[in-house]
């Protein structure tokens, strides 16, 4: 069955989207990382966020990093996290 065309641009126009929105991710994930940022609830919305996004085909490297990081924040919480990523994606 062919995909209507109409539903091909918008998740092109949604990737292209996303995909300018990476620069700033990158940026928010270096400054947590950088700044050992230790706030647990600040990490994991962006770790729910890079999550979700790499259904839309955002890279896993940035959200392994961040939980790479987070594991010297909360232990159990990177555990969390990586096993939601095996759930969704594996």
């Amino acid at each position: 069955m062919a995909v209507p065309t109409s539903l091909k641009k918008a998740i092109f126009h949604h990737q292209a989207m996303i995909a300018s929105r990476l620069p700033v991710l990158e940026k928010e994930v270096e400054y947590l990382i950088a700044d050992k940022i230790t706030n647990e609830q600040q990490i994991e919305w962006m770790l729910d966020s890079l999550l979700s996004l790499v259904s839309a085909g955002v890279d896993e490297s940035l959200f392994f990093k961040l939980c790479d990081y987070y594991e010297s924040v909360n232990v159990e919480g990177a555990a969390f996290y990586r096993k939601e990523y095996r759930e969704w994606y594996l």
